[in-house]
């Protein structure tokens, strides 16, 4: 007999072939289990899978409309925002570079007046600005020509009136430089030498004025914001206050027309007695002599005769 396998509505179930070719059932009672069936469970895999993806997907389809334009938008504005910042950055360094520029090549006062406004709150340029216009001017009172016309033309010299004008003005300026830096000295003693700078002025200006108490008072208001970081200045202040009371006592000077006016001697005196060669020098008729002398003995030789009048012997002659 032989074993076979049949497919009933029960499952496989273990029959039996004879010889005769008839069917016995195997364990009748006991259903024979059902084989697996990979191509479908795959399949049913294949389409769990497929039903997740879809899922998946059409939950990111949802999320994205919900909020998808936002992201975009939060996108689009820090990317926005990195290039507004870049060109802040970017303009802030070309403003810096123009204002340091326009700093060191600026000649005339208006022009360091004009670059102090512009370059407001870039670095200290404003102060150095008014500064150098400050000076500008004072420098030109101190030496007494303008800065604004060629040498050797008539309005090269300073004026009484336009050395007022100077003089205000540059006090003007160191004034506004101090009421920049305000308090800041306090704190930040770096921003001290532009307070000491514009009072050195100002000192200097009060002096040119003729107003000594003035530059004296500014002198031991810089000698006190001096210490304790820059002694040094604190000293030189002390030294100028004090070179000050030389000035205050008044010098007049003799004009030319109330000088004496020396003698003039009806004849000149003798030169060899005063520098000490009396006797060494001939007087004036006895050198007219000796020249005279001298030609005559310069002719006797050119003749070829001595004073006594005989020939004069010539080079290369001998006794033998």
């Amino acid at each position: 007999m032989k074993r076979r396998f049949l497919l009933l509505e029960g499952g496989w179930t273990a029959i039996l072939v004879d010889s005769g070719g008839y069917l016995r059932r195997l364990h009748p009672e006991t259903p024979m289990a059902k084989k697996p069936n990979n191509d479908q469970d795959r399949l049913g895999q294949v389409e769990q899978t497929d039903l997740n993806e879809s899922r998946v997907n059409e939950e990111f389809v949802d999320w994205l409309k919900k909020w998808g334009n936002g992201i975009l938008l939060a996108v689009l504005l820090v990317a926005l925002a990195g290039v507004g910042w870049q060109w802040l950055e970017r303009s802030a360094n070309e403003r810096r570079d123009a204002a340091w520029d326009g700093l060191t090549t600026a000649e005339l006062p208006s022009s360091l007046e004009e670059i102090a406004v512009e370059a407001e709150g870039v670095d200290s340029v404003s102060i150095l600005a008014l500064m150098s216009a400050a000076d500008k001017y004072l420098t030109s009172v101190q030496s007494g020509t303008r800065f604004d016309r060629e040498p050797g033309t008539e309005e090269f010299k300073l004026d009484a009136e336009t050395r007022t004008a100077f003089l205000d003005r540059a006090d003007a300026l160191y004034g506004e430089v101090i009421t920049k830096v305000g308090d800041q000295y306090k704190t930040t003693f770096a921003k001290k030498l532009f307070v000491i700078s514009a009072l050195f002025g100002q000192a200097a200006i009060a002096e040119s004025r003729g107003k000594i108490d003035d530059g004296k008072a500014l002198l031991a208001r810089i000698a006190e914001i001096a210490e304790p970081e820059y002694p040094q200045l604190a000293t030189q202040a002390g030294q100028r206050s004090d070179s000050m009371d030389v000035l205050a006592v008044k010098t007049s000077f003799p004009a030319q027309s109330d000088l004496p006016v020396p003698p003039v001697a009806e004849v000149t005196p003798d030169a060899s007695a005063l520098i000490g060669t009396e006797g060494v020098l001939a007087p004036l008729g006895a050198t007219d002599e000796n020249e005279a002398a001298d030609e005559g003995a310069s002719e006797m030789i050119l003749k070829g005769q001595t004073e006594s009048g005989e020939p004069a012997s010539t080079s290369g002659e001998g006794d033998g």
